[in-house]
Order: structure tokens, then C-alpha cells, then sequence
């Protein structure tokens, strides 16, 4: 096994030494060399946290401990270890201050007696010693500590104590915190959007589209009674009866653009067959490929998937030249696999416009629901849409999908 750098031999043989100074270290014992390889990994992600990935360039061993006392020194991490009764035998690093602790200060005192307003110290302090090595986040005064841990053993591979460290990432906890609570947000606009575009379609259908259809009723009644003799007036009431035919159809197109009422009453499934059909009316071929276990899912992500499904046709349409197309619905496991597929002119997704905001719109719909899209094309050879969204999705704080069915 290569000699583990930068310090992390002594760092081993200082901790293991604090922590039991009758353990004799075996230099050949598989545990040390766990322990090292350990150690190394979690230094290596330290230093690449500090360094944007670059590596540390390394001195000899006699140069360890000097590049060691510099890193802890300057280095915003907390390196400790203790013994197998709890008592802190390590205590080191800069980022001790972020506590209002100093290095060595704690060092021979119970981490009981230091820390007892960390809910379940004794039990995370069992767990850290007894089982492998492993990351957790507690929170301590206020700050959000990432802790690298893992178990110290000696030669004959008895846990003597346990050693870590931690990094403060209580700034990070917080962006993320902030970037849930965005997403909480854009999830609550999409739904109220999705809840317009329901509404205004209820309006047009029970107000537009029974209207019409009840003047179209009358106007061809009134051609089927014979009081019209052939003429201009005949003429003139059939073309009335006619257009007042179109604008209903129209309003039905245009009600099934802004949420066919099908997804509502039945689900996803349903409505994209419903779309497959009124686009194959319309000249298109498309191969509609279902296999779910599902009936229904939250209304946000059906309204989800429906409109990605819809734009992905609709750029078939619009882009592609192409006749034929295939839409694929596949469950797998908590996710739910979404795929449009053509054979047209395709293109370069690299010289898409960001004022085209339709393949966009795709990504974002997938990314709000913790999804995930991508787009595949090259010019001359088609394009393929893929979408993965999560079956169950979080809106935040316990919070469900809004009940639609009681708007």
C-alpha cells in the first residue's frame, strides 16, 4: 500500500496515541490501514473543498507535522477524537472558533460535560463508536456541523475510541434551506397556474361552447323545416350554421390546450391519449407506448407530464417536419419515465435560442418536481425528449398537492 500523505501518518499516530497510550501501533495491521485510507479520503475532500479541487502539493514525513499545525491553523475543520468513555482526547482546528472554542481547551473532559444541549449525545456517541466509518450533521450552537467520523481499533482490532472531522456548513444548510423554499414556491405558482388555465377552460365550455353549440342546434333546425326555399337566404343561414360549427370545434381545441377536463376526471393516462388522438386527426402518426402500475398521481405531476408531453408533440409539429412520432410512459419503480421521440429534420441543441422557451420550459416542469430532463438530437437524425420525475414529490413541510377536485 502507497504511504498516506500530507501528514495523515502522523495525524493517525498522534490520535491513536492520544487515545490509548498502551496501544502499540501495528504498522502492518489491516485496521491501521483502513484508518489511513479513511483519513486520507476525508483530508483529500477537505482540501479539495479549500482548493477548488486542486491538490495540495506534499513535502516529506519530515515536513508532516508542519504542514499538518498550517492546515489546522488555517483551515476552517475541527479535528477530534475520544476515547472509548466519551473523554476528548484530540481537539484541534480552526474551525473550533466558529464555536467559541479554542484548540485543546476540552481536551481530558467528557464530551458529555461540553456538549449536553446535543439532543442524544450518548446515543450518537455509541453509534459513532460502534459502527463503521460515515457522516452526519448535528447541530451545535447554532451551526451546522458535517461530521466525518470513524471508529479507532487497535492492533487486535478493539475499538479504543473514535475519531472525525467536522466542517461548518451551516452556510450551505442555508442556501439549500432557501433554494427548497424557492422551489416550494415556484411548485405553489405552477399549481395556481395550472388551476387558471382549469378554470378558464370551465368557462369557455359552460359559457362559449354551450352557447354556440345550442345556436348552431337552432340554425340547423331551422334549414331542416323547409320554411328556408332555396336562395340567398338558405345560403346565407347554412354558412351561419357553418362557422357557428367551426367555432365550436375551435373552442373544444382550444379548451383541451389549456386542460383537457379528461385529466381532471381520469388522469394522465387518459389525457395523452386523448392528445395522441386529436393530433393524429390532424396528420400525425404517433406510437402511444404505456406500461404503469399506477391509476392516478397528484395533479401537479400529472398536470406536469401532460404538458411536457403536449410541448414535446407540439414541436413535432411546429419543427421537426416530420409525420410520425412515439410517446412512451414507463414506470419504474418511484419514478416515472417519459420519452417523445421523432424522426425529423432535428438540430443542435447548443445554437437553441434562450428565447425559445419551449425545451426549456421542459427542463424547468422537471427540475421543480425534483426531475430531471434532457434533450438528444442532431440535425438530420431526429430528436428524442427524456424525462424522469420522482412518483412522489416533495412540496415541503409535510405540505400535500392542493385538492383540485373541491376548487
Amino acid at each position: 500500500m502507497m504511504e498516506a500523505p500530507c501528514g495523515i501518518h502522523a495525524l493517525y499516530v498522534a490520535v491513536l496515541g492520544k487515545v490509548g497510550r498502551r496501544t502499540a501501533v501495528d504498522d502492518s495491521a489491516k485496521t491501521r490501514d483502513e484508518l489511513i485510507d479513511e483519513v486520507q479520503r476525508l483530508r483529500r475532500q477537505v482540501a479539495e473543498r479549500q482548493t477548488g479541487g486542486k491538490q495540495p502539493i506534499c513535502g516529506t514525513h519530515s515536513n508532516d507535522a508542519a504542514l499538518l499545525h498550517t492546515i489546522l491553523a488555517n483551515v476552517p475543520i475541527i479535528i477530534f477524537a475520544l476515547d472509548r468513555n466519551g473523554i476528548i482526547t484530540l481537539s484541534e482546528g480552526r474551525g473550533l472558533e466558529t464555536l467559541g472554542l479554542q484548540p485543546k481547551a476540552d481536551v481530558g473532559r467528557s464530551l458529555f460535560e461540553v456538549h449536553p444541549e446535543v439532543p442524544g449525545v450518548g446515543e450518537m456517541f455509541q453509534r459513532f463508536l460502534t459502527s463503521e466509518s460515515g457522516c452526519d450533521h448535528i447541530e451545535l450552537g447554532g451551526v451546522t456541523l458535517e461530521i466525518w467520523h470513524t471508529p479507532l481499533r487497535n492492533s487486535q482490532a478493539e475499538t479504543v475510541g473514535m475519531a472525525g472531522i467536522a466542517i461548518d456548513v451551516t452556510q450551505r444548510e442555508l442556501a439549500e434551506q432557501q433554494l427548497r423554499r424557492e422551489q416550494h414556491l415556484m411548485q405553489r405558482m405552477l399549481e395556481s397556474h395550472e388551476q387558471d388555465r382549469r378554470l378558464i377552460a370551465c368557462e369557455i365550455h359552460d359559457g362559449l361552447v354551450q352557447d354556440a353549440t345550442a345556436a348552431q342546434m337552432q340554425l340547423e333546425a331551422l334549414l331542416q323545416t323547409g320554411k328556408l326555399p332555396p336562395g340567398p337566404d338558405r345560403e346565407t343561414v347554412h354558412m351561419a350554421a357553418e362557422l357557428v360549427r367551426k367555432s365550436v370545434v375551435e373552442a373544444r381545441q382550444l379548451i383541451g390546450g389549456l386542460r383537457p377536463p379528461i385529466l381532471d376526471e381520469l388522469g394522465i393516462v387518459p389525457a395523452i391519449e386523448y392528445l395522441v388522438e386529436g393530433r393524429r386527426d390532424q396528420g400525425l402518426s404517433i406510437e402511444l407506448s404505456v406500461e404503469v402500475q399506477f391509476d392516478r398521481l397528484e395533479p401537479l405531476l400529472e398536470a406536469t407530464i401532460y404538458r411536457i408531453v403536449q410541448e414535446a408533440v407540439g414541436n413535432v409539429v411546429r419543427h421537426s417536419g416530420s409525420r410520425r412520432a412515439a410517446i412512451r410512459l414507463k414506470q419504474a419503480g418511484d419514478q416515472i419515465h417519459v420519452e417523445v421521440e421523432d424522426w425529423g429534420v432535428g438540430f443542435d441543441p447548443a445554437e437553441v435560442s434562450e428565447k425559445r422557451f419551449g425545451l426549456q420550459g421542459i427542463r424547468e416542469r422537471a427540475r421543480l418536481l425534483r426531475g430531471r430532463a434532457s434533450i438528444d438530437s442532431v440535425p438530420g437524425k431526429g430528436t428524442r425528449v427524456f424525462v424522469d420525475l420522482p412518483i412522489a414529490y416533495a412540496l415541503g413541510d409535510e405540505e400535500s398537492a392542493m385538492n383540485w377536485s373541491d376548487a
